[in-house]
């Protein structure tokens, strides 16, 4: 099983599994064009999405989900609450409910939804099994708990929330009313509670572990690493921050094998985050994608004119 993240933060969320004969995107928060763009980074289009698993409904994770499902006549699989959370702006189509602790086969992935303390109706997060290996992926955890430890554990990849350096969020800019729910119980992980996570979860398997959500405003890489760094030293594993604004390369999950004690975190440069997927070639679209094309653009207009003013 390989995956690569999309992007990772408050512009938007997206992340792509391939693994089981099959491509699953997890959220899809740019807009069609925009998610189209990064997949052909990975030399994917987006006629290669089978399916689409949504964790929550805030919009950096489902801006492109309405119109990229109904395009597509791909399932959305969401919690109930999350859809109806979402059809306020009419953004899900093709709905698959899906249930916390229900695992369930999509497109040939075993895939565990997790409930999460978020402040979104029916938020969750996955763990992903192709029979070989896991991956998981929690983000906008708000905090937290021993089942999110205990399914993090199992798994040979990781992608975690890292949002925000307390004493960044502290003295930002920030008006009062955002940083007090960012740091609440159904806000994001500071640095401190999410390398508390990681320490907790923390198993010899693991070969892998991304860094994700990182604040623009009220966090730096170097700060996400440092944190990470305290609680993985030691372990035989890459950690890196997972990027916002470009794709990255292709991930592999791997089953790590313990090789003795003292082996050294592998981490990124203080001041990185993974680098971006090789650009591709941008390629005209083929005869057979143009009616995808021309739906993409009818979904999006659609949502356009019927997005509610804020």
């Amino acid at each position: 099983m390989r995956f690569a993240v999309l992007g990772s933060g408050s512009k938007g969320n997206a992340l792509v599994v391939q693994g089981g004969g099959t491509t699953v995107l997890v959220d899809a928060g740019y807009a069609p064009r925009e998610l189209k763009r990064r997949l052909h980074a990975l030399d994917l289009e987006l006629t290669d999405v089978r399916a689409l698993l949504v964790t929550h409904g805030h919009s950096d994770h489902v801006k492109g989900a309405r119109a990229l499902a109904g395009a597509l006549g791909v399932p959305s699989y969401a919690t109930e609450a999350t859809r109806r959370f979402c059809a306020r702006s009419g953004a899900l189509h093709n709905h698959a409910s899906i249930a916390p602790g229900a695992r369930l086969d999509v497109a040939g992935l075993s895939v565990l939804p997790l409930a999460t303390a978020h402040d979104a109706p029916g938020s969750v997060c996955f763990v992903i099994d192709d029979g070989d290996e896991r991956l998981g992926v929690c983000t906008d955890l708000g905090e937290p708990d021993a089942t999110i430890v205990e399914a993090l554990a199992g798994c040979q990849a990781v992608l975690v929330e890292l949002n925000h350096d307390a004493e960044m969020l502290r003295s930002g800019p920030y008006p009062i009313h955002l940083k007090r729910r960012i740091a609440s119980a159904r806000g994001h992980l500071s640095n401190e509670q999410g390398a508390a996570l990681l320490a907790q979860a923390r198993r010899p398997t693991w070969s892998r572990v991304l860094l994700g959500h990182l604040s623009e405003v009220n966090n730096t890489p170097a700060l996400a690493l440092a944190a990470a760094r305290a609680v993985l030293d030691g372990a035989d594993v890459e950690v890196a921050c997972a990027p916002q604004h470009h794709p990255t390369g292709w991930l592999r999950v791997r089953r790590q094998r313990p090789s003795g004690a003292g082996l050294a975190v592998r981490l990124a440069a203080a001041d990185e985050v993974i680098p971006a997927a090789p650009a591709a070639v941008e390629v005209v679209p083929a005869p057979r994608h143009r009616a995808l094309e021309a739906q993409l653009a009818l979904f999006a207009t659609a949502t356009s004119r019927t997005r509610s003013p804020r």
